[in-house]
């Protein structure tokens, strides 16, 4: 599956081949960023957005996902920016190992669990819970201030789920009142399930809710997807052509 974060007018590919991409919605053209340093046919890593870095004019992404293998993160800053000055900043747009204060390098995994073709989100009142949804119908909390898991729950499935997409709900004025009370809310599309799960943050608990997925996206399969403001897009991968 095609990992995909939204910055600015960019979506930035990873997973689809052996190197990162950034799609400039508005030139319509892709531009190649760096390497991946992890084989994509043997090991499908997750990759999702951390933090906007404001004052850096970045942000920082993580990725994981095969067992014993350590986690990376990637400061990224625009390749459609200056060229020269992304040179001259080297620190920037290549995988580096996620290390702990004292240099210990962070494994995020559990034994007994496999995180490759997971979905994954960060969230929490500051942002720092990243939520993983994995085979065959789990979901965990790990906390990236830490770096230690603080949550495990079943979904209300005894199936073996096919997990396809997960996203936050629209920042809706309804949703900055749940963060106030420390309540998170987000959507699972499972083939022709949709989760609605509710995390409380203050209680470290869960609340599932089984709903139906429209008829348009039931017979979709293998598909990435990326949240633009109020709207889902999906994107099958077979149809995604970087040239």
């Amino acid at each position: 599956m095609a990992q995909l974060v939204m910055y600015k007018e960019e979506i930035i590919f990873c997973g689809i081949t052996a190197c990162c991409y950034s799609y400039h919605t508005l030139k319509n053209q892709f531009k190649f960023i760096c390497e991946c340093p992890w084989s994509v046919n043997s090991c499908k890593r997750n990759v999702v957005k951390l933090v906007n870095n404001k004052k850096t004019n970045s942000i920082t992404l993580l990725s994981f996902g095969k067992v014993k293998h350590q986690a990376m993160v990637m400061t990224y800053r625009s390749v459609w920016d200056n060229d020269n000055e992304i040179k001259r900043l080297n620190n920037y747009n290549r995988w580096i190992p996620l290390t702990d204060n004292r240099k210990n390098p962070i494994f995020i995994e559990r034994k007994g669990e496999y995180y490759r073709d997971a979905c994954v989100l960060t969230s929490g009142k500051n942002n720092h819970l990243l939520f993983i949804v994995h085979q065959p119908n789990n979901i965990s909390v790990f906390d990236l201030n830490t770096f230690q898991f603080i949550k495990h729950d079943n979904l209300p499935s005894s199936m073996l789920l096919d997990f396809s997409c997960f996203v936050l709900r629209t920042k809706s004025e309804s949703e900055r009142q749940m963060k106030k009370q420390k309540k998170i809310e987000m959507l699972l599309f499972c083939s022709d399930i949709l989760f609605s799960i509710k995390y409380n943050e203050y209680k470290n608990t869960f609340k599932f809710h089984k709903l139906r997925v429209c008829k348009a996206i039931r017979p979709l399969f293998n598909y990435a997807h990326i949240c633009v403001r109020d709207y889902v897009l999906f994107l099958e991968v077979e149809f995604i052509n970087i040239q």
